[in-house]
């Protein structure tokens, strides 16, 4: 009858140590670029949502033959706040009332949360902002028209990018008041103020429009 004695094996401290500083370097180099995809990703999303808005309210202004308002909100009922605090869509069924009157609670069509949960969140607030050239708010007509032409700009931290990862996002509403998010077309992670396609490429310089 013979003996077998078990072996043990495990790292030798000199074995740890590089295995320590292999991780380190991945935790380096991955966890900034998982961030700037979060970043992305998010820019995107709030864009989404908020052409999808305006494509709304626009659509529902034609369908109604009643001008239809998106306006920042921070409570959900009426226009108050700023672009940060979230927005609202509502019809004007008193068309003699003003753009930013919200006469019947009922009138309110959509609401979008707050992007930031700072309240009155501006372009130096950290996390996201939303700022616009559309001091309170975006009317669309029944012929389909916006009252003026404008642009929303997402930023993160005030950046528009880095390097060239997006931080940021636009949307855009030109004279017949249809709306689109700009493209980032040159790949510097900004958005680009002309169309796909058209040189020379105009990029967005601050997350104020």
């Amino acid at each position: 009858m013979s003996c077998v004695k078990a072996l043990t094996t495990g790292l030798s401290l000199i074995e740890l140590l590089v295995t320590l500083s292999v991780a380190v370097v991945l935790l380096t180099v991955g966890v900034p670029s998982f961030i700037d995809m979060i970043a992305a990703n998010t820019a995107v999303s709030y864009a989404n949502d908020l052409l999808a808005d305006l494509n709304y309210a626009r659509n529902e202004a034609i369908t109604r033959s009643l001008p239809v308002t998106v306006c920042h909100s921070r409570n959900a009922t009426s226009c108050t706040g700023a672009w940060s605090d979230g927005w609202i869509v509502f019809v004007n069924s008193l068309v003699s009332a003003n753009a930013t009157t919200v006469s019947n609670s009922k009138d309110i069509l959509r609401v979008h949360g707050a992007i930031n949960p700072i309240p009155g969140a501006s372009s130096t607030t950290p996390g996201w902002v939303l700022n616009s050239n559309y001091a309170n708010y975006v009317q669309f007509y029944s012929s389909g028209l916006s009252n003026m032409v404008g642009t929303f700009v997402f930023c993160k931290d005030n950046q528009l990018n880095s390097g060239h990862q997006p931080r940021s996002s636009a949307v855009t509403v030109n004279k017949v008041g249809r709306a689109r998010v700009l493209q980032d077309t040159d790949g510097d992670g900004r958005p680009n103020k002309n169309l796909p396609n058209v040189t020379p490429v105009v990029n967005l310089t601050t997350c104020i429009p």
